[in-house]
């Protein structure tokens, strides 16, 4: 199976309520299929070297604990010199973008350590998560549970 990796993430700023970022995603080899009615469609996509600027919206809701992420692809730099696999992906990831996608935050995996014959695991609830002054704030609600171990 060949893969897409995000080769560099440059020029990273957060402002309120977004982050905003230039990134290169490659790839050689790259197929993509998809289905139109009943029949498959294969893509000989081939290498990718696509360069991009993206601002992701994020808000969470405390009601539900989902974080809401909104991707926006603003564009390539330089779509002149793009090979016909970068064209093919620029416009699948115009298509993705600009849709809202939840993420459940509710069921965080607490962390366990051993201490002194003692269990001590603590569970964190996400109260808020917000962007101010070029930074990412995430306001955790810690629970500390201590259970003895026999050993």
């Amino acid at each position: 199976m060949r893969r897409l990796y995000i080769q560099s993430i440059d020029n990273f700023k957060i402002k309120e309520g977004k982050i905003l970022f230039s990134c290169l995603i490659s790839g050689k080899d790259i197929k993509y299929a998809t289905k139109v009615g009943k029949q498959t469609i294969n893509f000989v996509v081939g290498e990718i070297n696509l360069p991009s600027r993206w601002e992701v919206s994020f808000r969470y809701d405390k009601s539900t604990g989902k974080l809401l992420l909104f991707p926006y692809l603003l564009g390539s730099k330089d779509e002149k010199d793009f090979s016909q696999g970068d064209v093919l992906l620029n416009s699948l990831l115009t298509a993705l973008g600009s849709v809202e996608y939840p993420f459940d935050l509710n069921d965080l995996n607490p962390v366990e350590t051993k201490f002194y014959n003692q269990l001590v695991t603590l569970n964190v609830a996400i109260a808020d998560i917000y962007a101010a002054d070029d930074r990412l704030f995430i306001e955790l609600i810690p629970a500390v549970q201590i259970k003895s171990v026999n050993e």
